[in-house]
């Protein structure tokens, strides 16, 4: 068995072509270049998907091998997987051949080999270069260039791999800042098998709601913070990957696993060992500052989306879609947040964050902390004092920009409630927080409001000002009175960790 430790990269065409340039900064052993043509092997229920489990079949220079792979570990952009090969003579896999403890003990070889069929095959050229990183460890850099295939569907594979050959993991993201410098790059946590399966069920990922952090009260605090950064970064890069597909409400759902990350850095800060020191919360800020146009952003798009069904009694006053649509013009779209999310400054950022959670990962676990249940209620019962004692909870009435000002505070504590409250009892910890998140939604949407009260600024007919200001009302009001029952309710239950 081996043990497959490597970290890959998204990049464009001009990158493979600049990639041979850059490694003339290290000492090259060996270089080799092949054709491979891959088929990957499971049942038409997905059987060994459903284990973890991998099956390939490689066939390159006239020869064919198996090869399984076994559920590993992501840790950031890091993927280590228990690998197994064999050499074969044709191209259907022979599983008998594979030792029989790598199996799971409910699982009938005999049957999964009669019920075998080809899912997915991926074609590419690979270059390869065995690099020594300064004497302290060996790195086979590959650029794959190829097409994965599937019920007539295709992708397009262009990626680099880095994979550890000897020494330790930090030589990878060391080797990586420099290939972050190439067009294009991008630290990913998905694999050429996942996007196979991917292209092959015809189904897209969808996006999905940031949820509790899956922490146990009996964890450790210390474990408890490698799971939050993880947790976050995960949420982060699978919607990443899912807006660059063109999914664009996961642009929002990326934006909450950045916000999770900051959550974890205010949450954990003092358990943080020092001598794994934050280098990244410069660029990490820099991006949220250029995640913020997102909430204008929606706004904008809800207006005039499906012909401005949400302003549909406005629609005779033909101005307002106007501007708000040259408006929705000016944002980042979506060619320029791809070039944010392929720069080299936003690679390193992921890169950075990856190798410090690899870091965090081999260190030996501090004994002088507080349990994770002790940490938890002490936090979560700070962050509530802190809502207690805002406008929020003590005013009787609020207004549309105080409702909007204190949206910051609220959405910061119920993500304290997802990093920490995923091991309360669930109905109780639901009754408690549906209220407040009522309120989050009502202040997303006044948000809507804002642009419609900005162009009545520049609106010189009086009859359309009034039309539209009385629109606002109307719609403002019923948002409050919603927002205001729903603060009474929320005050009615009690804390539930």
């Amino acid at each position: 068995m081996d043990t497959e430790v490597e970290i890959k990269f998204f990049v464009s065409r001009k990158a493979g072509e600049k990639l041979p340039e850059l490694l003339k900064n290290y000492q090259i052993c060996t270089q080799n270049e092949h054709d491979l043509q891959n088929v990957y092997f499971d049942t038409s229920e997905r059987l060994l998907k459903k284990r973890g489990i991998g099956l390939r079949v490689r066939s390159h220079d006239g020869k064919n091998e198996q090869t399984i792979k076994l559920r590993g570990s992501v840790v950031g952009g890091l993927h280590q997987r228990p690998e197994y090969n064999e050499p074969i003579a044709g191209i259907q896999p022979e599983l008998a051949r594979f030792k029989g403890d790598i199996w799971p003990e409910d699982l009938s070889l005999s049957e999964i080999q009669q019920a075998l069929i080809p899912i997915f095959s991926n074609d590419f050229t690979r270059q390869t270069w065995v690099i020594d990183i300064n004497g302290e460890g060996l790195v086979e850099v590959a650029f794959d260039l190829g097409e994965i295939h599937s019920k007539g569907q295709t992708e397009k594979i262009c990626e680099i791999e880095l994979e550890l050959l000897k020494g330790h993991e930090g030589l990878l993201f060391q080797l990586g800042q420099d290939i972050a410098t190439l067009p294009g790059a991008r630290l990913v946590n998905v694999s050429k098998a996942q996007r196979g399966f991917a292209l092959a069920s015809g189904v897209t990922s969808p996006p999905v709601n940031l949820s509790f952090v899956p922490i146990a009260s009996t964890d450790t605090v210390f474990a408890g913070l490698q799971q939050v950064f993880s947790f976050a970064l995960q949420h982060w890069q699978y919607h990443e990957h899912l807006y660059l597909q063109h999914q664009m409400p996961a642009l929002s759902n990326m934006r909450d696993g950045v916000h999770l990350m900051h959550q974890g850095l205010l949450l954990f800060s003092p358990y943080i060992p020092k001598e794994l020191r934050v280098t990244w919360l410069a660029d990490l800020n820099w991006l949220s500052s250029k995640l913020k146009c997102i909430d204008r952003y929606y706004a904008l798009s809800t207006l005039t989306a499906d012909k401005g069904n949400y302003i549909k009694k406005l629609e005779k006053i033909k101005p307002l879609r106007q501007q708000l649509k040259a408006e929705l013009k000016t944002l980042p779209h979506y060619k320029q947040m791809k070039r944010l999310f392929t720069s080299e400054r936003y690679c390193k950022l992921v890169l950075n964050i990856s190798a410090w959670l690899v870091g965090l990962s081999k260190m030996t676990p501090p004994t002088d902390h507080p349990s994770m249940a002790e940490f938890a209620k002490q936090a979560l019962d700070n962050s509530w004092q802190e809502l207690q004692s805002s406008p929020l909870v003590q005013a009787s009435e609020l207004s549309s920009s105080q409702y909007i000002a204190l949206q910051g505070l609220l959405s910061r504590n119920l993500m304290v409630g997802l990093c920490l409250g995923g091991d309360s009892e669930p109905q109780k910890r639901d009754n408690f927080r549906f209220p407040w998140l009522d309120i989050l939604q009502g202040m997303t949407e006044l948000k809507l409001l804002k642009p419609i009260y900005d162009y009545l600024e520049t609106e010189q007919d009086e009859e359309a000002q009034e039309k539209i200001l009385k629109w606002l009302k109307r719609k403002e009001g019923s948002l409050l009175l919603a927002m205001d029952q729903s603060r009474q309710q929320a005050l009615t239950h009690p804390v539930y960790w």
